[in-house]
């Protein structure tokens, strides 16, 4: 162990030492070494704070939130989703990275109904995540609707914005139709704007081919929206761009982090080759009896990168005798 943590210290220096010296200069060294992964991680929590530094919610407060929690026919709430709650309650930003499908859309939507005539507006990357949450809310009797060219669902026209007293406490809309068109609107009204969410984050730093530019403006929307606490939703965000979401597009927000270990699910990694010079479901035929041969009697979920790939892979699964 000694000899480990000297290894690289000048031969020279160390040949006088005896046996009880080196000890002790290994315990320093191994101090010294604590000490600055520790003093790294202050300065990255400077870019954020944790939600056990909030000032916790009153019990009349609670009551309130589980009195609008039941309309999402829910009874009680995480310990996670009262941190996130709390803070917005508390006029703070937030990043929020929760693993899919731990209720993370609760976090800006019973805020929103907390006070009347307040909006909360949700910026979200596709078609299918604005319409989705809106046909949701609409099955609970939550009002909710999109701004700008959504198909599906309630959609309001940017001249609607205007009218303050016909907005529903929750609306959607596209990155590129709040930057182009409904941005200036929003700002003139921000007073009656409860909260601002980012939603898929992730989106912002990823510059594929299909980065869409609008992201590199949202820089500036901390200093528009000077009063309006702004939440960043993910499910996957590295330390890199955590730190430079928290730094250039939010003011010292909350983090809110955890990892989900489901023993139950496993990730199998595969090499596999389309037949490519077949067209239609015979080109993943190979894939579809892979996945038959692999999953069996099991569940499994796939994730694909096209809506035509994926009803092509699913006949194939069909014809290989699996159902889907």
């Amino acid at each position: 162990m000694v000899n480990e943590i000297v290894q690289g210290i000048d031969d020279d220096s160390t040949n006088s030492l005896s046996d009880k010296e080196l000890l002790n200069l290994s315990i320093k060294i191994e101090q010294d070494a604590n000490e600055a992964k520790t003093q790294g991680s202050k300065d990255n929590q400077t870019e954020w704070t944790l939600p056990g530094h909030l000032k916790k919610p009153d019990k009349a407060r609670e009551i309130l939130w589980k009195g609008h929690l039941t309309q999402f026919g829910f009874s009680k709430l995480k310990g996670f989703q009262r941190d996130a709650i709390q803070a917005v309650e508390l006029g703070r930003d937030t990043v929020i990275i929760q693993p899919t499908a731990t209720g993370e859309s609760i976090y800006y939507q019973l805020p929103a109904l907390f006070e009347k005539g307040s909006v909360t507006v949700v910026l979200c990357p596709t078609i299918s995540l604005i319409n989705s949450p809106i046909e949701s809310l609409k099955n609970h009797d939550i009002n909710a609707a999109s701004v700008g060219p959504v198909s599906g669902g309630s959609s309001l026209q940017s001249t609607d914005v205007a009218d303050k007293s016909s907005l529903p406490p929750i609306l959607f809309i596209t990155p590129e139709y709040f930057d182009k068109k409904l941005k200036n609107e929003l700002v003139a009204m921000e007073e009656n704007i409860k909260l601002l969410v980012l939603d898929e984050v992730h989106k912002m730093f990823d510059r594929s081919s299909n980065f869409r530019a609008c992201y590199d403006t949202f820089k500036s929307v901390k200093d528009e929206f000077k009063n309006t606490p702004i939440m960043a939703l993910t499910a996957t965000l590295n330390d890199s761009q955590l730190g430079d979401l928290c730094k250039n597009y939010l003011r010292r927000p909350v983090l809110i982090r955890s990892r989900v270990n489901k023993r139950n699910v496993k990730i199998n990694i595969e090499n596999y080759e389309t037949v490519h010079k077949k067209s239609g479901k015979e080109k993943w035929k190979n894939v579809a009896l892979y996945i038959v041969k692999t999953v069996q009697s099991d569940y499994a979920i796939i994730y694909m990168d096209f809506r035509k790939d994926v009803e092509l892979l699913v006949d194939s699964i069909k014809e290989a005798g699996y159902r889907t």
